[in-house]
């Protein structure tokens, strides 16, 4: 009986670490374009006058994966911290209603 409780408990937590994990990589899909026009708009500063010229540029010189640079980095460690937040979250919100 104690192992099939502590097997479950296992499984939900693996469950909510991947939930975490994913939470966080959709976010990063759709954040990632977003931060990289504005990294490239306070790098080139003088370059670049709105928002909608660093669009342009980086579509007109690398495509649309020009938007995405760096998105693997960035993926592990975001599914990381997520999966990290997930779970030290459940634990503290269980620690204190004990």
């Amino acid at each position: 009986m104690a192992t099939s409780t502590s097997n479950q408990i296992t499984s939900a937590r693996l469950k909510l670490s991947l939930v975490g994990g994913a939470a966080g990589l959709l976010t990063e899909m759709i954040l990632h374009p977003v931060d990289t026009i504005g990294t490239r708009m306070k790098a080139n500063h003088m370059e670049f006058q709105s928002f909608r010229s660093v669009v342009r540029q980086i579509q007109s010189v690398e495509g649309i994966t020009g938007f995405y640079k760096g998105f693997g980095a960035t993926c592990m460690g975001s599914f990381l911290s997520y999966t990290s937040y997930f779970i030290i979250y459940e634990r503290t919100k269980k620690f204190l209603h004990k």
